[in-house]
Formats: structure tokens, sequence, C-alpha cells
């Protein structure tokens, strides 16, 4: 069954592979599936950590180690993500599109994340180095890649949403347009 013939819930369901090392204690691996049209995201399970890496469409690899897999599809580099993760972590708390089964809690983010200051810029937030592990992280990372997915829904399928009355010149947002071609 290609993408196309697969029904419409169905083709916008993407898994969610997070794997972290790169942290305090054992390298990690969350599973958890994405719904792209809502943004809401359900971290199901621990997997194998060892367990290679297969291309699949509908699954998305996101790694802070990215030089030990033959495949990913995201690399978090703290330097340059670390602002990106926090933020998609800090969104999908507010619009509460963050579900983490019962067995996995213990490696809720929110418990890892402390505001450091509150300024004119908002609130700078922070990890408690001494408590974030590569648990914390794995979630991390699938929030992060959650956000991507949805972020992509809404840029190539949100226009297919609109009605066929209000399929005119006036329908589609002239200031998104430079951002949706």
């Amino acid at each position: 069954m290609t993408t196309a013939q697969k029904p419409p819930s169905a083709r916008f369901a993407v898994i969610i592979d997070a794997r972290a090392a790169a942290y305090a204690g054992d390298p990690m691996r969350i599973m958890g599936v994405c719904n792209s049209v809502s943004g809401k995201l359900l971290i199901q399970k621990m997997a194998d950590w060892n367990e290679p890496v297969t291309v699949k469409d509908d699954t998305t690899v996101v790694t802070d180690t990215p030089d030990h897999f033959r495949h990913w599809s995201l690399a978090f580099d703290e330097k340059d993500h670390l602002r990106q993760v926090i933020k998609a972590f800090s969104e999908a708390t507010r619009s509460k599109s963050l579900i983490i089964a019962e067995e996995l809690r213990r490696f809720d983010p929110g418990e890892v994340i402390q505001m450091r200051k509150f300024d004119e810029r908002g609130a700078a937030l922070e990890f408690d180095s001494f408590v974030l592990n590569n648990g914390h992280m794995a979630i991390l990372l699938a929030v992060w890649a959650a956000r991507k997915a949805h972020g992509g829904y809404i840029i190539n399928y949100s226009h297919e949403d609109i009605s066929a009355d209000d399929q005119d010149d006036n329908a589609l947002d002239d200031d998104m347009l430079p951002f949706s071609i």
C-alpha cells in the first residue's frame, strides 16, 4: 500500500525513534508516535539501543550520536539545537500535546528543566545537569522531531484542508505564501 492509498490518519502518523547516548547513564532508545496533523506525540516504550536502524518512510530517527548510525533523519547538535529542543518541549507541554506512558514518566524532561532567570526576552531555561540523563534527552529529541513533523505537515498539507467553497484567491493567507512554496 503506497502513501497515497493509506487512509489520511495513517498517512500522517510518524513513528519517532529517538536515540540518546551523549549524556549520563546507559544509551537510551525511546519509541513514540506522532500525529503530524495535530502535533500530538505519544511516548510509548523503550527499545533496544543496539537494534540496527531500518529505513522506513513513516519513521524518523533522531539522535545525538549520528556518527554511531549509518542512517538517521535528524541529528541533534547541542551547540546548534539546544534552544530549539527546549522550545519544542515547552510548546508541547503548554499545548498538552505530549503524552508519556506511565512506565517512562521517570524520564519526563519537565523534571530536569529549570528557569534560570526571567527578563524582557522571556524565561531563560536550563537543565539540572546533576539529574539529566539519556532517557530525558531521548524524550526531548522525540518531542523535537514531532514538532518538526507537525511543522512539515502545516507547510505541505494544510492547504488541502480548505473546503471547495473557500478555494479562491482569497482563501489562502497571502502573508504565508512565501513560506509555503
